[in-house]
């Protein structure tokens, strides 16, 4: 698997720029590329009772510490870190062209 290709290049061009939502998703995609865990999130199911906010997994904790190192991540709530875990999860799972389209479809 050409891993660029399916999890993408986390520009997320198709998002626009006036939504705050495209640095956190830049950020995280970032992150869980530098951390080379795509392979492991795309195998990964949160907890329904915790999703990612308050899970115990080291991955998601090392992902987070990552995202950190970028200031964009100061900007997060638990809602935005977790919401924005589900949309890597779901490019993980699915691969970056299946999230660009669904973004296009929703809006």
């Amino acid at each position: 698997m050409n891993t660029e290709s399916y999890f993408g290049d986390g520009l997320f061009n198709f998002i626009s720029s006036d939504l705050p939502d495209k640095e956190y998703y830049k950020n995280a995609h970032w992150a869980i590329t530098e951390c080379n865990l795509w392979l492991w999130l795309k195998n990964y199911t949160p907890d329904n009772n915790k999703g990612f906010v308050f899970t115990d997994d080291i991955e998601i904790k090392i992902i987070s510490k990552k995202m950190f190192e970028q200031n964009i991540a100061t900007g997060h709530s638990g809602a935005s870190f977790n919401i924005t875990m589900y949309k890597m999860n779901y490019i993980a799972k699915n691969g970056y062209d299946a999230f660009r389209n669904m973004w296009y479809n929703k809006n």
